[in-house]
């Protein structure tokens, strides 16, 4: 289908997708992640996600509640973190819920949903955080970036908000390849995800 190559490559499943859709893969990857991953958490991942895209693909600033394992397998990938204490300082506004859907001429439209509005972080607000070098200005805390290579792991803790761009090995070969797992959080984890959320609901009144 030609019309789908100009699009940007992109596979990003949420779900396990790694166990359940690309299992031929098992035999390189391990599927309860890095040994010291295991016995730090001490019980198997919650999910393994297979992840692919190019330099197009832009995972923009959120944040989860897992423990969460990245392991780059080709490319690389940029990390713009921004730990819980300072994501208050990045405003967030509500959106309409919807979703992309590739028309029969290959144009992309969203496809508006009919639940309620997303609270999410403006894209202009997202790169002046990211831009931003004083401490104690408008916009707070300002994001750190780091440059995870294939065959490197970064260990992103639950409620880190994180900014995410790819890129393949060089220019002429822009695809990128990472697989993560997910542990879930302890219940400490859990008071702290509802205190952050009481803060930065504070934050907004």
């Amino acid at each position: 289908v030609s019309h789908i190559r100009a699009q940007s490559p992109y596979i990003q499943h949420q779900d396990n997708n790694l166990q359940q859709d690309f299992s031929q893969l098992l035999d390189a990857i391990p599927l309860d992640g890095p040994s010291w991953a295991r016995k730090a958490f001490g019980e198997p991942p919650e999910a393994r996600n297979f992840w692919a895209g190019c330099s197009a693909s832009v995972t923009s600033a959120h944040r989860d509640h897992y423990n969460n394992v990245y392991a780059v397998l080709r490319g690389t990938k940029t990390f713009h973190l921004l730990p819980p204490t300072d994501a208050y300082f990045v405003p967030r506004k509500p959106f309409p819920n919807a979703r992309w859907a590739m028309e029969q001429d290959g144009t992309c439209v969203p496809k508006l949903t009919n639940d309620h509005d997303v609270l999410w972080i403006q894209p202009d607000d997202e790169r002046r955080a990211m831009e931003e070098t004083d401490d104690g200005d408008e916009c707070g805390g300002k994001f750190v970036t780091v440059d995870v290579n294939a065959g490197d792991i970064l260990y992103l803790p639950p409620q880190w908000l994180h900014r995410v761009t790819q890129r393949g090995p060089s220019p002429d070969d822009d695809l990128c390849v990472a697989v993560n797992w997910w542990w879930a959080g302890s219940t400490t984890v859990d008071m702290r995800s509802a205190v952050q959320n009481a803060l930065e609901g504070l934050s907004e009144l």
